[in-house]
């Protein structure tokens, strides 16, 4: 396009200066040798004119071509490239597709794994298990436990050998231990009733 610009321009100027040269020629008096130089140029340049006129319209010919030739070229990729691009869409897809299914299944396994240990070992999802001993610890949080029981729902469990029950609910073997039943959320080690209070309310 910057080419045909410039080609217009040329084209332009030399037609001006040929209506310069006619008018001259036609218009003002002239010697026989000077009228005769004046026409030699007039057909100099006419002779210039055509050929810059046929020169443009090749090159405008020309870039046509090489266009019409790009978009054709463009026509014949534009299926096979949206035929890539929908081959990856659809892997994608599918891709996002199996990792939600892997996750669901893994939290409806977590799901039923929790489910079946409440059911087992006849709990519900609101209970916090208080897991303790006969130890200094364990006996100084008995206390507070008994003011809360009012409030929130304890279990107690002193079987430190139970091996299902310890798995089922992530107990290490750390007394006092306090696990909500439902969430599996633990607190180990003696603590304060505030602390103890707070817990509770998260389960």
């Amino acid at each position: 396009m910057q080419f045909l610009k410039y080609a217009i321009l040329f084209v332009s100027i030399i037609l001006i200066l040929d209506l310069a040269l006619y008018f001259v020629l036609n218009v003002r008096p002239a010697s026989g040798s000077e009228n005769n130089a004046v026409r030699d140029i007039f057909v100099i340049t006419g002779g210039i004119i055509g050929n810059a006129v046929n020169a443009v319209k090749q090159n405008i010919e020309s870039v046509q071509e090489t266009i019409s030739a790009e978009n054709k070229e463009k026509s014949e990729k534009t299926p096979s490239q949206n035929s890539t691009q929908t081959t990856q869409t659809i892997a994608q897809t599918n891709a996002t597709a199996n990792t939600t299914q892997i996750i669901q299944n893994n939290t409806q396994t977590q799901e039923e794994i929790q489910d079946s240990c409440l059911e087992k070992f006849n709990l519900t999802s609101d209970m916090i298990i208080f897991y303790h001993s006969n130890d200094i610890h364990s006996n100084a949080m008995i206390p507070i436990v008994s003011d809360l029981d009012g409030i929130y729902k304890f279990h107690d469990i002193s079987n430190l050998w139970d091996y299902e029950f310890n798995h089922c609910f992530g107990l290490s073997g750390t007394v006092p231990s306090f696990v909500c039943a439902g969430s599996k959320e633990k607190l180990e080690g003696e603590v304060s009733k505030t602390v103890l209070e707070d817990f509770c309310k998260r389960c």
